[in-house]
């Protein structure tokens, strides 16, 4: 590797949407060693009661979050979250992933998918380690509150900045 990569933390997810408890497991890594996360948002191409985000709706949001939020690097879009494809993405933008944020429910799942000895021979980086987030909130509790029409709980839910998108929410989640 002849470039100087600039270690950060992963969090890969599709983000429907990414609300509050999101943000603060990326500011818990950050206590944790300092460095700052790049959210992998993954491409949404199935939409249903859990997926009602476009691609569109959640870039938006996310760029908001990122201008907002010191612990937050940058947001790069993928297809898939296979281990081994982020890590390439990520060293082809000049990162080195140190933890890989995961919920509960997913970390099992990436433990089992990623390959240390490809991503070390291919991409010349360690492969990060991962990261149990503690469970702050649910994407299913904000789209509960714009089901219901309830903008404060939905405010209460989301990062700063976001709140100013719920009517581009509620609309997507009523179509």
């Amino acid at each position: 590797m002849n470039k100087e990569l600039t270690k950060i933390n992963v969090f890969p997810g599709r983000f429907q949407p990414f609300h509050s408890g999101h943000l603060q497991a990326c500011k818990d890594a950050f206590e944790e060693n300092g460095l700052k996360t790049v959210i992998m948002y993954i491409h949404n191409e199935k939409f249903d009661a859990r997926k009602p985000f476009s691609d569109d709706l959640i870039k938006k949001e996310l760029e908001i979050i990122k201008k907002n939020e010191e612990c937050i690097e940058d947001v790069i879009w993928l297809s898939r979250p296979m281990p081994t494809l982020v890590c390439r993405v990520l060293v082809e933008n000049g990162y080195d992933p140190v933890l890989w944020l995961a919920g509960e429910d997913r970390i099992d799942n990436y433990k089992k998918l990623i390959q240390y000895d490809r991503i070390q021979s291919e991409f010349g980086i360690k492969g990060p380690e991962f990261y149990e987030t503690k469970r702050y909130g649910s994407a299913t509790a904000v789209r509960a509150a714009i089901k219901e029409d309830n903008e404060e709980e939905f405010k209460k839910l989301m990062p700063k900045g976001t709140d100013k998108l719920y009517k581009e929410f509620k609309t997507a989640l009523s179509s």
